[in-house]
């Protein structure tokens, strides 16, 4: 330990990309707050029940796109770190493909037994009538996984090169904006209902996401071309 040296430096690299990876579960959370306030207006308390109920299963059929996306973290770091931008490319690429590949698969899962995974969730004789709610909810929602691999691989390479705030931001614009006024637009102003938030949510998210896979591939497109002109 003498010859230990404090590299203040190293903290604000992590700073940099930790608080902003924090602040997306805060917008997160945020998100889910304004839907519920949403469903409760067109449809009551019940709606509010089926999608904290229904939300959760999406939630753990993200978890392979998320994982896939995490794990994209360290790989991107290193190829950033070694100026080896087209490793980047490779790096992103193969995480949205792979992740896509188990999202399709828990897509379909998730729809063809819907019914049977929402009796989990409404095995009791008050929460029984809430079985075919949240099974229609499952089929419909779980094609928002489908969009995950995109938005979570572009944000975790951000993370990865050290532009976490990029990817909080893009996080923000994708569910705090795009989901909450594609939500609104369907939900209220087309008078869709409950049905138009889940549209509106699907539209957005999977807009946003695209939106944010096209900013990390441009990315890495100019550093590679910045590396080219000057010869690395």
């Amino acid at each position: 330990l003498k010859d230990f040296t404090n590299d203040f430096s190293m903290y604000k690299d992590i700073l940099v990309v930790g608080i902003p990876a924090s602040l997306e579960q805060l917008v997160l959370s945020v998100l889910t707050i304004f839907v519920n306030y949403m469903l409760t207006i067109v449809s009551g308390p019940v709606a509010v029940a089926v999608y904290t109920a229904g939300w959760r299963i999406i939630n753990i059929g993200m978890l392979p796109a998320i994982g896939v996306g995490t794990a994209a973290i360290s790989v991107a770091g290193v190829a950033f770190g070694a100026k080896k931008y087209e490793n980047l490319r490779v790096t992103a690429r193969y995480a949205v493909k792979v992740a896509l590949i188990a999202s399709i698969i828990v897509c379909i899962i998730l729809n063809v037994f819907a019914n049977q995974i929402a009796f989990i969730f409404s095995y009791s004789e008050n929460s029984a009538q809430l079985a075919q709610a949240i099974a229609g909810f499952l089929q419909i929602m779980c094609l928002f996984i489908l969009y995950v691999p995109f938005g979570a691989s572009a944000g975790n390479v951000f993370q990865g090169v050290g532009k976490g705030t990029i990817s909080f931001l893009l996080t923000t614009f994708r569910e705090f904006i795009l989901v909450l006024i594609f939500a609104y637009l369907l939900g209220f102003v087309f008078n869709m209902g409950e049905f138009g938030i889940y549209c509106g949510m699907l539209l957005g998210g999977g807009l946003g996401s695209l939106i944010c896979y096209a900013c990390i591939e441009l990315y890495i497109s100019r550093l590679i071309r910045r590396s080219d002109s000057n010869g690395i």
